[in-house]
């Protein structure tokens, strides 16, 4: 039930090396424990900081959908008087689907009522309002995932997952984004499943986004599917994959070993046991299993959030879920650089199944913090855990950043007292879509970009600084 959001680059993060990594929890928050739950990150009222959202069973099994507002350093509220119903086996998915600058929100579940509704909520200045008549299938113990499948500059939306038939049946289904609406949904996959976990990446550097789709079909049993989409959202299968099919797992793709390309993170439940494996791209979209990996195996509906924990430039990897040996478990892998990982066994994370992890610089500091939610054998729990990492001693800011106009149509202009000697800009499937080099005050032109949001990355020495600019 891995959650999907758009916004989960830090804003004015500064890249250094850390010389120790620590995280400590967060006991000034009070979150609505839950589990079989999903929860995302988004800024959704666009006060510069990341705001939470948590949902799944809590308390006397009591399903959930709770907004908590960041006021910039970390403390969270609840926000009263949302339109949102609560929900577990849930999955959500944050994203700006009518290019408007702020996000929208998907959210699928099973409610009180045992009923699965699908909902699609406007963003209005920071006050969600749902839109009614919309086609999603319901479902729930399934997945959300969000990419434009077929370049027209709006994102599309794929739903999976057990429907709300009195046969239980796996559903899967692809929507067309209009700009202003989900439409009517066409299909991308021939079998539909449920436990499921689904992921975009281009996998072939060809501009497009492909998908991974892993979960159980009610009649062909446990699969995992990779299709490669050409650019207009059709998607023709891949006939040989080295994958194993999960299912109450997830899929996380990312660049473990910084060559350009997408490699992928499969856990979950599978047929030899609970698996967790690692395969690396070739840039053509071709895969092998990375052998040696120290992943622990997890399944039990577990979850991955990929993030750089130390600030290496590199991403790392936590994970939760159930181990085949029956144990619960929380644990951060750290990446050396080169796709090469150790788990680090001394964190103070919650150890949990039924899970989902989300991450973000919450206190504005310029270190990733995570959430965990799940349950850890005796009770439920959704924890916050501030990452208190001591910077080495080459730790170097580049200060007094201004970017402006943002929002903006034709350019923006960066002001600083340091030497910018890169600014590269990603779109929000990290694609690097403009690279400028020895600028110090500087116009930078982005009218050949679609609308949208996009991140600036400014490179000065060592340090690394990332903004957000909504291109209108």
């Amino acid at each position: 039930m891995k959650n999907f959001t758009l916004f989960t680059i830090a804003l004015f993060f500064i890249n250094t090396s850390f010389s120790q990594i620590s995280f400590v929890e967060d006991t000034s928050n009070s979150f609505a424990p839950v589990s079989l739950g999903d929860v995302a990150f988004t800024d959704y009222d666009l006060d510069g900081d990341q705001d939470l959202l948590i949902t799944g069973s809590s308390t006397g099994n009591t399903p959930v959908a709770i907004l908590y507002q960041n006021d910039g350093n970390g403390n969270f509220t609840e926000v009263t008087g949302t339109p949102f119903q609560g929900i577990y086996n849930s999955s959500i998915a944050f994203a700006d689907f009518d290019n408007d600058g702020d996000d929208e929100l998907i959210t699928s579940g099973l409610n009180a009522n045992g009923f699965k509704p699908t909902r699609f909520f406007a963003n209005n200045n920071g006050n969600f309002i749902e839109v009614p008549g919309t086609s999603f299938i319901s479902v729930d113990k399934g997945d959300i995932s969000v990419a434009d499948v077929n370049n027209d500059g709006n994102l599309d939306s794929l739903l999976s997952g057990e429907d709300d038939s009195a046969s239980n049946l796996s559903a899967t289904k692809l929507y067309d984004n209009n700009g202003s609406e989900i439409s009517v949904p066409f299909s991308v996959v021939s079998n539909a499943i449920k436990f499921s976990s689904t992921a975009f990446a281009d996998i072939d550097n060809d501009g497009n986004q492909d998908v991974i789709l892993s979960g159980f079909n009610t009649v062909n049993g446990s699969q995992i599917l990779l299709y490669t989409n050409d650019g207009t959202g059709s998607f023709s299968q891949v006939s040989t994959i080295p994958f194993l099919a999960v299912t109450n797992g997830d899929i996380q793709f990312f660049d473990m070993d910084n060559d350009g390309d997408q490699d992928v993170l499969i856990a979950g439940d599978n047929a030899i046991g609970r698996i967790a494996r690692l395969y690396s791209n070739n840039g053509s979209g071709v895969f092998s299993e990375v052998t040696g990996a120290p992943f622990i195996g997890v399944g039990g509906t577990s979850s991955l959030t990929i993030f750089d924990a130390d600030n290496d430039t590199d991403l790392d990897v936590l994970m939760s879920g159930l181990t085949q040996g029956g144990s619960y478990l929380t644990r951060l892998y750290i990446n050396d650089g080169t796709g090469g990982f150790t788990g680090l066994t001394t964190l103070p994370f919650e150890n949990v199944r039924f899970a989902s992890l989300s991450n973000a610089d919450v206190n504005g500091d310029g270190k990733t913090d995570v959430i965990v939610t799940g349950f850890n054998g005796t009770a439920k729990v959704s924890k916050l855990y501030l990452n208190t990492s001591t910077l080495s001693t080459q730790d170097y800011a580049i200060s007094k950043v201004s970017l402006y106009p943002n929002p903006t149509k034709e350019s923006f202009t960066i002001e600083t007292n340091q030497n910018i000697e890169i600014v590269n800009v990603f779109d929000l499937q990290g694609k690097l879509v403009k690279t400028y080099k020895d600028h110090f005050t500087k116009n930078y032109k982005i009218h050949d970009l679609l609308t949208g949001v996009y991140f600036v990355e400014l490179k000065s020495g060592n340090s690394v600084i990332t903004k957000k600019l909504i291109k209108n």
